[in-house]
């Protein structure tokens, strides 16, 4: 006697299950680029940055992600379908030999390429929480204060239990990536700087690879020097152990050694050691590197900043400005700080300006869609 068949319904749903429990490991560093850096395509090493404890060997599946960390497998399906567009270009940007290779929607590519990284991760989920916080309470407490219905008392038990509310940072984050790829054309004024590394040292890459700096206004404590659009911009982005693209701003900066136009040779120990330096700062909680070789040196690397804090919080000040109709009104200005280094290369001549030298001020060729 034939045994009846499962239900078909029975069937879809488990597969429709599985389906995404597959998807439910996120990734916010793909692990295309994991493999860029990889011996065998599978495994990668690391160094924690809370205590500086090596793993040599750690499965890249498992690495830089959380369970549903877009919040929807339909957001993570459409993510890695933008990766496949950007993984071919960034693989060509890894090997090239000449930048005159890149078509203009390629280069285009790069830049999106960028941002998104930039925008993806949880450190920079984590650094806008508080400006995201910030927003929503100031919303709620209008929308309380407009409210006839309450009483003041009523009014100030309720704005005064405010701070208590965090909001789910998951949306605004996923809307800030697509603004900042709609605006990565703004990038496409600095100068390409391909970094190959000559040392016995790797490049190093962490869970937030995409670093921005501006050593140009290397002293500026209060004011925000890292938009898009800035004077002085800094992009480093590693790609290999042997090479790091670089973006700068070629109006405050003057870079030394180049040969093919782009291309400068990196022998000397301690311009790792500081592009390396920005990995640690700007991660969440992980660095990796290529080989367990160089565990030793991700230790003294690691070593050197174990004390500062993390990667920068974004800050908020609130101040009283005055409009061009004459009327006073409250403004909230939010930025990232620097990282808390001297970032100086030996190949890269620049002025280092303070606060009291800060001029705000946007690249000229800049022409801004939205603010950044």
């Amino acid at each position: 006697m034939l045994k009846p068949k499962k239900p078909i319904r029975e069937s879809r749903l488990f597969y429709f299950l599985g389906s995404i429990m597959k998807k439910k490991n996120q990734h916010f560093v793909p692990q295309f680029y994991f493999r860029f850096f990889s011996a065998d395509g599978k495994s990668i090493s690391l160094i924690k940055k809370k205590d500086g404890e090596c793993k040599s060997v750690a499965p890249i599946r498992s690495q830089s992600s959380g369970s549903f960390f877009y919040g929807s497998v339909d957001v993570e399906d459409a993510l890695s379908k933008l990766e496949g567009q950007l993984k071919s270009v960034l693989a060509k940007m890894k090997d090239c030999k000449n930048l005159k290779d890149f078509l203009p929607d390629e280069r285009l590519l790069v830049f999106i390429a960028i941002v998104f990284q930039h925008e993806r991760t949880l450190a920079a989920r984590t650094k806008m929480q508080p400006a995201y916080n910030h927003l929503m309470r100031l919303f709620a407490e209008m929308e309380i204060g407009k409210d006839d219905s309450l009483s003041e008392e009523e009014k100030e038990n309720l704005i005064s239990s405010l701070n208590l509310l965090e909001i789910d940072a998951v949306r605004p984050q996923l809307e800030t990536m697509v603004h900042t790829m709609q605006n990565a054309h703004l990038l496409s004024d600095l100068l390409p700087v391909v970094l190959e590394n000559k040392t016995n040292r790797p490049f190093f890459f962490g869970d937030a690879p995409v670093v921005l700096h501006n050593a140009y206004y290397g002293d500026v404590k209060h004011q925000g020097v890292l938009g898009y659009a800035s004077s002085g911009l800094q992009i480093i982005y590693p790609l290999s152990e042997k090479r790091t693209l670089m973006f700068v701003d070629n109006k405050t900066y003057k870079v030394k050694g180049v040969y093919k136009d782009h291309f400068v040779n990196v022998k000397n120990l301690k311009d790792i050691e500081v592009i390396n330096r920005l990995q640690f700062l700007s991660a969440s909680s992980t660095v990796y590197f290529s080989d367990p070789k160089y565990n030793s040196y991700a230790e003294y690397v690691w070593s050197l900043d174990k004390d500062k804090a993390s990667y920068s919080e974004v800050k908020i000040v609130e101040a009283m400005a005055c409009c061009d109709d004459g009327e006073t009104k409250e403004i909230i200005h939010s930025f990232v700080p620097l990282l808390p280094i001297k970032f100086r290369l030996s190949f890269l001549e620049h002025e280092v300006l303070s606060d009291g030298n800060y001029v705000p001020s946007i690249r000229e060729s800049c022409e801004i869609d939205d603010e950044i």
